[in-house]
Order: C-alpha cells, then sequence, then structure tokens
C-alpha cells in the first residue's frame, strides 16, 4: 500500500461522502473530506446535516472534514458547531474577523452613521 495523504474535494451531498468514504481502503492514512459548504449554501441548502453527518462518521480515523466556500464570518461560527477540523477563510472574509462577537448595538450605530454620511455625500436633488 502506497500511503498516498489524499484531499477529496468538492463534496456536496451525503452520497459523495459515502463514496468516498468507502472508496478508502486505510482510514488511517491522513485524509481531507472537503465538503464545499458555502456553494451547497448558495443553492439554499443548510450544510449542517452533511457536515455533521460526515463529523459523526469519520470519527475514530485520520480523516479531516473542511469547510469549503466560506462566504461569511458566520460560516466559522458554524464550521465550529458542525465538528469540522479546518476551513478555508478568503482574505475578504478574514478581514471582517473582528467583527464576530460584535456588540449589535455600536454595528447599528455605526451603520446608521454610515448611510447618514453616504447620504450627505448624495449630489442627487429632487
Amino acid at each position: 500500500m502506497m500511503n498516498i495523504k489524499l484531499n477529496i474535494t468538492v463534496l456536496m451531498t451525503i452520497k459523495h461522502v459515502n463514496i468516498a468514504f468507502d472508496s478508502i481502503k486505510n482510514k488511517n492514512i491522513p485524509t481531507i473530506f472537503s465538503v464545499f459548504s458555502g456553494r451547497i449554501a448558495d443553492t439554499g441548502v443548510n450544510p449542517r446535516n452533511i457536515c455533521l453527518f460526515t463529523a459523526e462518521l469519520i470519527k475514530n480515523t485520520n480523516i479531516e472534514l473542511l469547510w469549503a466556500s466560506t462566504r461569511e464570518i458566520f460560516n466559522i461560527c458554524q464550521a465550529i458547531e458542525y465538528g469540522c477540523h479546518i476551513i478555508t477563510i478568503p482574505d475578504d472574509i478574514l478581514d471582517k474577523y473582528g467583527n464576530l462577537g460584535k456588540n449589535l448595538d455600536l454595528c447599528c450605530l455605526e451603520t446608521v452613521r454610515k448611510f447618514y454620511e453616504d447620504g450627505q455625500k448624495c449630489t442627487i436633488k429632487f
């Protein structure tokens, strides 16, 4: 046996996960199952079930669950809650990480101020 490390990617359904899992003969070889949660959510489907299913299936193996296609900061919270070991985060999303847990009253005030400032810059006359 060659013991090649694997990253099995673009998993989007429980069927995909089962096929990938069943095809791995040695579950002790370091492997990553990349569930494209963001793309799943883009279709209107919550990736929760596939992540929870995968996390349970790979328990007691050397397979890690990766949350791919992060779309928003809340996905970090979801990935942790759903048992993901790894999450890929684009720079534009990572830049917003400082907002995690931010006071919503403060966020509201900042947003309203920004709307006001944008309105003051508006040159449209009625």
